[in-house]
């Protein structure tokens, strides 16, 4: 008795084979757009094979007459503005209606039928689109719960979150609903995100909001960011600390290499101290003038002479002993030969100057 269901499975497959029988292929297309059948490679080179396309198992909609190296004949029977033969025996339906749902089947006749191939169709209007409606949120420093509903033009559901400072989770699971008009309605978590989804076969719409956000507009969810996000400002500001220390000694030298040339010229003007020359490495003997400093010095016998920055002028001494006659144009040679009466003397002894350096 074990052996008998698998006896009738049995039975039903090779039962299949001999009549034909082929699965039936579920086939979806959008209202308005085309589907193309084709007949799973049946062969159409026979002469006298025919190759009939049914719809719901009555109505021949085309008949393929088959030609030995020639392209079949095409006889269209029924609908005949909604079909047409690509590709030699493929069954292309234009411009899909909701009424072109049903069982499309393409039957092979030699010697007997067989079908080749099967298509359930199935005709659906685009869904409409999904809203996503925040309900209610409830706020604290270190967590947000709220509730989303999700709604379409037949249907609506409703599910809610709560999320703490790192995560975020569904309540109650993923919500799943199936319309009146068989579309698939979910509202459920994902990335950190509340994702209603609308959809069918066919096509599909969401929406989409990030759970911080909802949170955030309510004006009392706190993030608190985490080390990694401390660490990160830490650096920032760092760099730009050095940053800013590099511009100012940057600026600073270009400003005291631009002022000097000026200070140059200002020293030249001036009469800088003892110390200055040697403090400014920008200086040297020919940029800077200085007037003569004497450094003076005990004056002892014949070098007690009065002194000058240029010259110096002595008054020849009076002599006891008379003077010697000389020769009309003679002039005196040194202070022996000068006049003894200075009232009437014109003449004057000039010596270089004879600078004395300190000890």
């Amino acid at each position: 008795m074990e052996q008998f269901p698998f006896l009738i499975i049995v039975f039903l497959v090779i039962l299949g084979k001999m009549q034909g029988f082929s699965a039936l292929t579920p086939v979806f297309v959008q209202t308005g757009e085309d589907v193309v059948l084709d007949v799973n490679g049946a062969d159409c080179s026979e002469d006298g094979a025919i190759i009939n396309w049914k719809f719901n198992q009555s109505d021949i909609l085309v008949r393929l007459t088959c030609n030995n190296g020639k392209k079949p004949t095409v006889l269209k029977l029924e609908y005949k503005e909604r079909t047409e033969i690509i590709e030699e025996t493929s069954l292309k339906l234009k411009n899909c209606q909701k009424s072109f749902s049903g069982v499309y089947s393409a039957i092979r006749s030699l010697k007997k039928e067989e079908v080749v191939a099967e298509y359930n169709v199935t005709v659906e209007d685009p869904v409409s689109p999904v809203h996503l409606n925040v309900d209610s949120v409830f706020t604290t420093s270190t967590f947000c719960n709220l509730t989303v509903t999700c709604s379409t033009d037949h249907s609506i559901i409703s599910s809610s979150f709560t999320c703490g400072n790192k995560s975020c989770k569904q309540d109650d699971e993923q919500q799943t609903e199936v319309t009146k008009q068989e579309n698939l309605l979910q509202i459920y978590l994902s990335n950190e995100s509340v994702i209603c989804n609308h959809s069918n076969h066919v096509s599909w719409t969401n929406s989409t909001e990030k759970i911080e956000l909802i949170c955030l507009r309510n004006n009392k969810y706190v993030y608190q960011p985490g080390p990694e996000t401390w660490v990160t400002i830490l650096v920032i500001v760092a760099a730009c600390f050095v940053a800013s220390l590099v511009a100012f000694f940057v600026r600073k030298k270009k400003r005291c290499r631009a002022e000097a040339p000026k200070n140059h010229e200002s020293a030249a003007l001036q009469a800088p101290g003892p110390d200055d020359a040697s403090s400014d490495p920008c200086k040297s003997i020919y940029s800077v003038v200085q007037p003569h400093q004497q450094t003076t010095a005990p004056r002892t016998g014949a070098n007690n002479l009065p002194e000058s920055v240029y010259a110096q002028v002595e008054k020849p001494g009076r002599s006891k002993n008379p003077p010697t006659p000389k020769a009309p144009g003679d002039q005196p040679s040194g202070p022996e030969d000068a006049p003894s009466d200075p009232s009437k003397s014109i003449y004057s002894v000039v010596q270089l100057h004879q600078q004395t350096t300190a000890p």
